[in-house]
């Protein structure tokens, strides 16, 4: 019978994908509402929004509006699964005035890190034997010592994993919307 690998199977590459988009409407809060509801229909979720509205003179009673002056910045994640429907559902609201799409291949270093973890948990297991067959208390705290310093590994490891799993499930959009 052959042996089992402990070397993680590639499952398939893990990619990142990145967007930055500038659009320009002559309707601003009908763009913002369709937008949303783009956002809602593909499962995403607005991570950051910032608005301002740059209106001079707002307040005085013959204030006659003459120029664009509202401008949201907005952070989406949207499934990756998505992303390319989420894009190209965002034709006719406004126009694209600048965009720019990157895709990052992070499959190795996602590897890496689960090796390093499957590592670390080994690390742990013969550390806590150890522990048990400890004698002196001496033994004890150099043990102790270099388990907490593989738990605070591990765990920092695992966050990373986490990290890239939440990347390549959700692609990021970044949004300019401005009022023209």
């Amino acid at each position: 019978k052959g042996e089992s690998s402990s070397a993680p199977e590639i499952t398939g590459e893990k990619l990142v994908y990145n967007c930055t988009l500038e659009l320009e409407t002559l309707n601003y809060a009908e763009t913002m509402t369709n937008i949303k509801s783009l956002i809602t229909k593909y499962n995403g979720i607005i991570e950051s929004e910032y608005e301002r509205d740059n209106a001079r003179n707002w307040y005085y009673e013959d204030y006659v509006k003459t120029y664009g002056t509202k401008t949201t910045n907005i952070v989406i994640r949207i499934p990756t699964k998505d992303y390319e429907n989420f894009l190209n559902s965002l034709d006719g609201n406004g126009k694209i005035v600048s965009k720019k799409s990157t895709v990052e291949n992070i499959t190795k270093v996602y590897y890496e890190t689960d090796t390093y973890i499957k590592s670390l948990e080994k690390q742990q297991e013969r550390l806590l034997e150890m522990m048990d067959k400890a004698t002196t208390i001496q033994e004890m705290i150099s043990v102790e010592s270099r388990l907490t310093e593989v738990q605070y590994q591990l765990n920092n490891a695992k966050n990373k994993l986490a990290t890239m799993d939440n990347d390549v499930e959700y692609s990021t959009i970044t949004m300019t919307i401005s009022e023209v």
